[in-house]
């Protein structure tokens, strides 16, 4: 299926999937090495308690999944709309194997999402308590 792109209009939804994903994973990267960043501040000796660091880590690595996550939802979005295009130029078996393409990519993203908030969290929880 990956060899043969659906079309719209002259145009691959393949590639709009794959610019979206990449988008999806260099935004992550960027919230990743953000949260590095802020764990260096937390590191200061102003960094509070235990607890209070865990909070805000806590608090900042959602704000980041949710931001990834209107991504990723922008990305469905537009892969509904080709989808819905897509289906009035192919066959509806093309366009299952695609949705099915496209549904286990976004789930494979969002568990690597996932797993990286939730590894850099343990992290940083982790080198917090040795800190302190």
């Amino acid at each position: 299926m990956l060899q043969e792109e659906l079309m719209v209009a002259g145009h691959p939804v393949l590639e709009d999937v794959q610019s979206a994903l990449a988008h999806v994973e260099t935004r992550a990267q960027q919230h990743a090495a953000d949260m590095e960043r802020r764990m260096e501040r937390f590191m200061s000796p102003t960094c509070g308690t235990l607890a209070d660091v865990e909070a805000r880590l806590q608090n900042q690595l959602e704000d980041a999944l949710r931001a990834t996550q209107s991504v990723l939802e922008a990305a469905l979005e537009s892969y509904d709309a080709h989808a819905r295009a897509a289906q009035e130029y192919s066959g509806a078996a093309q366009l299952q194997a695609c949705q099915a393409h496209f549904s286990e990519t976004i789930d494979s993203t969002r568990h690597w999402l996932e797993e990286s908030v939730s590894c850099q969290t343990r992290a940083s929880i982790d080198g917090t308590k040795v800190l302190l």
